[in-house]
This record gives structure tokens, C-alpha cells and sequence, in this order.
């Protein structure tokens, strides 16, 4: 997002260098975004093309050359099957020689009309001029009919997510072989001419799918999610939302196109995204369950000693209510407060639900949603979209009409955080929550009656992430409040203020930045305990034990991590969750 930047191969203390901005000294947040760099073999490093583009569309986006080794660049006018004028994410592969080029390209038309498919298609430039001509050898139809599980799917094409979802490889090999990765993955050995979706979305669709494991004759089908690709001592390696998978690079496939020989390589990678983590006591010890970015709801039991984890939902996970007490019950998120209740651990003989849809009648969550219980009482749920729901009975729910409504955070408006503690709430939103027009605010029932609170300019207006009542106030008069973000670099327009822990003590008739020395970094969740405050932050966890005035790293062997939940056990042990570093615990300060 800031352009293109060089520095020497020998790598050292070289300084980057800026090259390329396509839009020079523009601060604003969706300019100068590039997305790919190709270097034409045939040149010795002399010819560059890159694809800068803003998914959404931008006067900038298209295809730049440099015929200098990158000291200028010019924007290339492309001809033939590819239109100019619809040009969004793309990435490009040369063949080993510089002969071909070929390039997978998201419509930005597709984008803000919301088609059931992104991807204007695969092109091939057989000059591996940029320029082209550029004929067209895929589309999303194409992708659908060579064994694709998105085929079944209305709405949900191969492509639906082409601005996330991007690779394309040529085998160095044989410039006929090409890989492209969107959701799923497709294999051509002639060129484009066909293809064969060797790692499909999943197989649950496929009649070789069976939810009896013994007869279960599908092929293993590699996570969804396409990000990166490469080719080494005769494998094919994919890189996805599910980690690293590989297979031999002429690998077998079956009659459906898909792909035979996959094998995962991410037993020891410990690489999960965790947005949220929440521990109970099982027979044993404890079972610990968090919430995965496209893993669904993982589970840890003691029982067979063997550490093995489990999950018993898919989908994106998110944030996590356990209970303590009974660590097989378990309030879990799909995107967007899709609410789903965990019995029984989730397990089932296929005569009973061990998982019950509990959403409320929400529309204007985020996608990643806040949920809550109580401090002081367990059983006292609350969540937050548009809306702030309770509801009174813990694990008794069963069904999303036993929320109660409580109140209207506006038009707009979504909530960010929620704390609760002895029935009073505190809740953040953001509304809207990109960088054009940001605003954020804080509600609260604070003295019986829910009311917004009017925040004083100098604090900051940056997405508020963290929430945390004073244990010792029982009034609920006291609160914390993280800020994500930067103070002051990388931010974009003005009013981001400054600090990222604030707190009021009169219900927020007035606020402290009390930051100390803690660094110019996101703080995702927070922990108070008197004068013990512990933060979740994009650097690690980071404790107070003067009530704010100093900080330092909590632990001496915790990675430099971006850390999304905290959660303190009924074992008295603290949770961290981490996003890329699984859940780590360490004894509570």
C-alpha cells in the first residue's frame, strides 16, 4: 500500500529505496496499492512490470513497465482480449524463458456490482510482452466445469474472493504446465486449453464423500483459500488459510479432476490465527477451545494425554464463551454473529444436536463479532452488532429468539468490544469503520438507563478494540479502553489522536491517557486487576503493575505475535490468543 521498493539482493543492512508510487506523496489509504512484480527473464534484470490496483477501482489501477531496472515506470496500455478499463488485483507469471506471460486479474466491475464471481478471467500473453495481446484462457465457467465444489454453490463461484485469493506459477519446466490458485486450485498441462480443479474447495459435496470415515473414498482435499505457490525438487507446494500442503508436480488425478496425492505438511508449523480463546474444567483438567480465522472452533482435551486437538465447527471461528465450570459447553461465532451453542464437547452419534444455531436477528455485525459473559455472573451473556443483546440463563438457550434486545447502537453502527460486569455494560462501535469518514463511540447502561457518551476530543478516534471494567469498583463507574491503530505513523487523516489506553473513572464524564512508556502499537484486549493490568497488543503481552505508568513483556519466551484474546482459566492459569502462534498460557499475574 505505500508503492514499490528496491534494495540490494545481497540483502545486509541495505536501505530501501521507493521507486514507484502511482499516485506520488498521496497519504490516502487506497492509493499506491501494488500487488505484484514480475521480472522479465529475458532483459538481466533490466525489464519490471507490476500491477498496482485498488480493488474497488482507482484511477491508477493498470499494468506499469520499467525498461531501466526500475527507475522509472510507465503505465502500459494493454491490448487484445483483457480490458484496460477493468483491471483490479492481478498477478503475473513469466515462463522460464520470458517467452509466455500469463496473468490471473480480478474485475473491479465484477467487485462493485457484487457478482457471484470476481475473476475476470486468466489471460496469456504469448509475446510475454505486458502489453499484450493478451488472449483470455479461463474464466470462472471454466473453472466450474473442470471439478470444482464451488460449481454446486449459487453465489459462491470459483473467484467470488479474487481480490483476496491470487497465485499463478508456470512450471520452469514445461511453459504448457501453469498453476492458478483462487479459492481452489486448477492445474493446465496444455497451455489453458483445459484444466482440472486438482484442490477443490472441500468434498463434502462429492458423491465419493461419506460422513462415515470408513467410507469415506475421496481424495484429501487441501484447505480453501489460495495465497502463494512454488515449485522445488519435482513438488508443487501451496501455501493457503490452512497452511502448507504439497504434492508431486505431475500428480495423479481421478476422473473429476481433482487432484489424488496431497499431503499436509503442518503438523508441527504451529501457525493458527486465533481471534478468541475460552477454557472449562473437564474430567482430566481442562479443555481449551478458541475460535480460528477460516478453522472453525478448535478443541484441546486432556484426556488421552496425546495433545491432539480436535474441532467441532468449521467456517471462520471468532470470538468464545466457555464455561468454566463445564469446559464441553461452549458459545462459539461464525462471521457475523451467526451464534452456534457446543454441547456435549460437539460430539454426536448422529441422534442428537451437539450443535445448536442461537443467533440473535442480527444484521449489522462485524465480522468478527463481540461476545461476553458476565464477570461477576456466567450465566449473563452479552452481544453486540447494530444491536446489544442479552440474554439471562447461560448454556440454557436454544434458539436466537431467547435474546433480548436491549439497545440500538445507531444506523451504521457496529459494535467493536463489549465488558460486562455485574450487569453493567460498556460497549464500543465503530460506524462507518473504514478510513473514509471513521467514526467510533462508546455506550454504556451505567446508572440503569443506556446512553452514548460524548468523548472529548483528545481521545483518540481510532477503532476501539479493548474494554475492561475495574473489578474493585462495583459500580461499574471505572473503565478501561484500548485503542487499536498507530498514533502517529501510518495513520491516514487527521483526528487519530494519540495513546492506546485510556481510563475514566466517572462513567466517562472525563478520561486519562494512561500509556506510559507502552509502544505505538494496536492493544487488542485487556486484563485489570488493581493496579495489574495485562495487554493483548500486536507485539506480544505486555503487563503494568503500577497501574499503567510502566510496561514490560509479560514472560520470557512468548513470540513477537499479534495477540487477540486474553482469558484467564479456572485453572489459574492466563490465556493468550494469538493470530499465527496458536494459544499460549503462563500463570496469572
Amino acid at each position: 500500500s505505500r508503492g514499490i521498493w528496491r534494495h540490494g539482493a545481497s540483502g545486509g543492512s541495505a536501505a530501501w529505496t521507493l521507486v514507484f508510487a502511482p499516485v506520488p506523496g498521496s497519504t490516502y489509504a487506497y492509493d499506491n496499492i501494488c500487488n505484484d512484480v514480475a521480472v522479465d527473464p529475458r532483459a538481466g534484470g533490466q525489464t519490471i512490470i507490476a500491477n498496482c490496483a485498488w480493488r474497488g477501482g482507482a484511477a491508477y489501477n493498470g499494468f506499469y513497465l520499467s525498461t531501466d531496472g526500475g527507475n522509472t515506470w510507465s503505465l502500459t496500455n494493454p491490448t487484445g482480449a483483457l480490458n484496460p478499463q477493468d483491471v483490479g488485483r492481478g498477478t503475473f507469471a513469466y515462463s522460464a524463458d520470458g517467452s509466455r506471460l500469463y496473468l490471473v486479474l480480478e474485475s473491479i466491475t465484477y467487485y462493485n456490482n457484487n457478482k457471484n464471481t470476481l475473476l475476470s478471467g486468466v489471460y496469456f500473453s504469448p509475446s510475454g510482452d505486458v502489453s499484450g495481446p493478451w488472449n483470455q484462457i479461463a474464466t470462472a465457467a471454466n473453472f466450474a466445469g473442470s471439478g470444482s465444489a464451488q460449481k454446486l454453490y449459487v453465489g459462491y463461484k470459483p473467484g467470488v474472493q479474487a481480490w483476496y485469493n491470487q497465485f499463478i506459477l508456470v512450471d520452469p519446466g514445461n511453459a504448457d504446465h501453469l498453476f492458478v490458485g483462487l479459492e481452489e486450485v486448477y492445474e493446465s498441462r496444455d497451455a489453458g486449453h483445459s484444466w482440472a480443479a486438482i484442490a477443490p474447495y472441500w468434498n463434502f459435496e462429492f458423491a465419493c464423500w461419506s460422513f462415515f470415515a470408513a467410507q469415506n473414498t475421496c481424495p484429501m482435499a487441501p484447505h480453501s483459500d489460495q495465497h502463494s505457490v512454488a515449485i522445488g525438487g519435482g513438488q508443487l507446494y501451496i501455501g493457503n488459510d490452512g497452511g502448507i500442503y504439497t504434492r508431486p508436480l505431475w500428480g495423479n488425478i481421478n476422473a473429476n479432476g481433482n487432484g489424488t496425492d496431497w499431503k499436509s505438511l503442518n503438523g508441527n508449523l504451529r501457525t493458527l490465527q486465533y481471534y478468541g480463546v475460552g477454557v472449562g474444567r473437564v474430567p482430566g483438567g481442562v479443555a481449551v477451545s478458541g475460535g480460528l480465522q477460516d478453522n472453525g472452533t478448535s478443541l484441546l482435551l486432556p484426556e488421552d494425554g496425546t495433545a491432539n486437538m480436535g474441532s467441532n465447527a468449521g467456517g471462520d471461528g471468532g470470538k468464545i464463551i466457555v464455561d468454566p465450570d463445564n469446559g464441553c459447553n461452549v458459545l462459539t461465532e461464525y462471521p457475523a454473529m451467526d451464534l452456534w451453542l457446543i454441547s456435549n464437547c460437539g460430539r454426536s452419534d448422529g441422534t442428537v444436536h451437539a450443535i445448536k444455531d442461537v443467533a440473535p436477528a442480527e444484521y449489522g455485525a462485524r465480522f468478527i463479532a463481540p461476545i461476553t459473559a458476565d464477570a461477576a455472573n456466567k450465566n449473563h451473556w452479552v452481544v453486540g452488532g447494530q444491536y446489544i443483546w442479552t440474554y439471562a440463563n447461560g448454556f440454557a438457550i436454544q434458539s436466537g429468539s431467547d435474546w433480548v434486545r436491549t439497545f440500538d447502537q445507531g444506523a451504521g453502527h457496529a459494535t467493536t468490544v463489549i465488558a460486562s460486569q455485574n450487569d453493567v455494560v460498556w460497549s464500543a462501535w465503530c460506524g462507518p469503520c473504514n478510513n473514509d469518514g471513521f467514526t467510533r463511540g462508546i455506550s454504556t447502561n451505567v446508572g440503569g438507563a443506556w446512553r452514548q457518551l460524548a468523548l472529548p476530543a483528545s481521545v483518540p478516534n481510532r477503532y476501539i478494540e479493548a474494554l475492561s471494567l475495574d473489578a474493585t469498583d462495583p459500580s461499574g463507574r471505572t473503565a478501561y479502553v484500548g485503542f487499536s491503530g498507530f498514533s502517529r505513523r501510518f495513520t491516514e487523516g487527521p483526528g487519530a489522536g494519540y495513546g492506546h489506553l485510556w481510563k475514566t473513572t466517572d462513567a466517562g464524564a472525563s478520561w486519562t491517557d494512561i500509556s506510559g512508556n507502552l509502544p505505538d502499537i494496536p492493544v487488542n484486549d485487556l486484563i485489570v486487576r488493581g493496579s495489574t493490568i495485562v495487554a493483548g497488543t500486536d507485539l506480544a503481552v505486555l503487563v503494568s503493575t503500577n497501574a499503567g505508568a510502566t510496561w514490560s513483556r509479560l514472560g520470557t519466551n512468548f513470540p513477537v505475535v499479534t495477540v487477540m484474546d486474553l482469558h484467564l482459566g479456572p485453572d489459574g492459569l492466563l490465556y493468550a490468543a494469538t493470530h499465527g502462534r496458536g494459544i499460549w498460557s503462563i500463570a496469572a499475574p
